[in-house]
């Protein structure tokens, strides 16, 4: 009797602990999850809706919810200050865009440019790949990924990878900028990302 007195003893202090250090954490007040995991939902999934799709250079409705949980996805913010066609993320993918496609990879670039002078940008250099453009409401996607520069009041570039199951890589201010855009490439044409 004494002995499982004790281990109820035990158990109960123990499930004490876990109760409080769970709710000690500090939560994201956008995903609900604890901030200190490394990987999260892709911001705009945990968005509303509208905020899940964007118009292409062909007026064409791009949604990224169609992708998640079946693809890797490749989101490229685009270099305004040197533009589509000179924009080296964008000539890298466009390299590689056959063997990434081979490996089941969608890549996505987004611009603050209009559809009409998307197409004028790509006339003579189109791209494999949708170019969205981030209008409504304004920059939402760029705020949303941590790409707009709020002192500046302009958009900043960026690639972010999204894994098969819509996480990604995330810190205490948010998404995570790929860092080597070479190395995440040769990881997806080498299949060593799930």
């Amino acid at each position: 009797m004494k002995k499982r007195t004790l281990i109820l003893l035990f158990a109960a202090v123990a499930i004490t602990v876990l109760c409080v250090y769970a709710s000690l954490r500090k939560h994201d007040a956008v995903t609900g999850l604890a901030a200190d995991r490394w990987k999260r939902p892709a911001p705009v999934v945990t968005q509303a809706g509208r905020y899940g799709q964007l118009i292409d250079s062909e007026n064409r409705l791009v949604r990224l919810q169609s992708f998640l949980g079946r693809h890797h996805i490749i989101l490229v913010f685009v270099d305004e200050t040197v533009g589509m066609v000179e924009d080296d993320d964008l000539r890298l993918l466009k390299d590689n865009f056959d063997a990434l496609q081979s490996h089941d990879v969608k890549i996505i670039a987004i611009t603050t440019l209009v559809p009409q002078k998307i197409r004028k940008n790509l006339e003579n250099n189109p791209l494999p790949f949708p170019v969205v453009t981030d209008l409504e409401p304004r920059d939402i996607w760029h705020r949303l990924w941590k790409r707009y520069d709020n002192k500046n009041k302009k958009p900043l570039w960026g690639v972010f990878y999204i894994d098969r199951a819509g996480h990604v890589d995330w810190n205490e201010e948010g998404p995570i900028p790929v860092e080597n855009l070479n190395e995440l490439i040769a990881n997806l044409k080498q299949g060593k990302l799930l």
